[in-house]
C-alpha cells in the first residue's frame, strides 16, 4: 500500500469538521471547539502578551454584541466590541477627537480588516477607548494591536 493510501486510512474515521478545529481550555468558558476560521494569528503578539501570538474571536450568545477574543493557551480573555457597531456616544471624547481620525486614515482603503475595541466590563464605564484597537485582517487571518498613542500619521499598517 503506498503512503497516500496509508495516510488516507489513518485518517479516515476522523470527521472533516474535527480537521479544522482546534480546542482551546478555556479558564473561563471550560473546553471549546474553535473552528480555524475564528483564529487570528498576531506575529508581534499584543502588548504585555508578546509570547500569546493566537487568539480565537468567539460570539457567545449571552454575551452580544461582544465578541470574546481567547488566547489559545486558554488563559487570557478579552471582551472586544468591533468598531463599526458603536455609535459615537460611546467613544469618550479623545477617541472622537484624536483617535478615531488617525484610525480612519490608517484603514482607509482596506476592506478587508475588522477593527475592535477591548471593552472593560465595569457597569460604571459606558464609553470605550480607540487607544489601542485590534486590527484583524480578514482575509489573512492576521492582526496586530496598535497604540495609537505612539505612531505617528505617516505609519503603515502590517498588512
Amino acid at each position: 500500500m503506498n503512503s497516500t493510501v496509508q495516510d488516507f486510512h489513518k485518517y479516515a474515521h476522523i470527521k472533516p469538521e474535527q480537521l479544522f478545529q482546534q480546542s482551546i481550555p478555556s479558564s473561563l468558558f471550560g473546553e471549546i471547539k474553535v473552528a480555524r476560521r475564528k483564529m487570528v494569528y498576531f506575529p508581534s503578539g499584543i502588548p504585555g502578551l508578546q509570547q500569546e501570538k493566537q487568539f480565537a474571536f468567539l460570539d457567545i450568545e449571552e454575551y452580544r454584541p461582544l465578541t470574546w477574543m481567547i488566547s489559545t493557551s486558554g488563559k487570557y480573555h478579552f471582551p472586544v466590541v468591533s468598531l463599526s457597531s458603536l455609535q459615537a456616544d460611546h467613544l469618550d471624547e479623545v477617541s472622537q477627537t484624536h483617535y478615531l481620525p488617525l484610525l480612519n486614515n490608517l484603514i482607509n482603503n482596506r476592506p478587508h480588516c475588522a477593527t475592535y475595541v477591548i471593552v472593560r466590563l465595569d457597569p460604571n464605564i459606558n464609553q470605550v477607548s480607540l487607544k489601542a484597537p485590534i486590527i484583524v485582517y480578514l482575509n489573512e487571518y492576521r492582526g496586530e494591536q496598535l497604540i495609537l498613542d505612539s505612531i505617528d500619521h505617516s505609519h503603515t499598517l502590517v498588512a
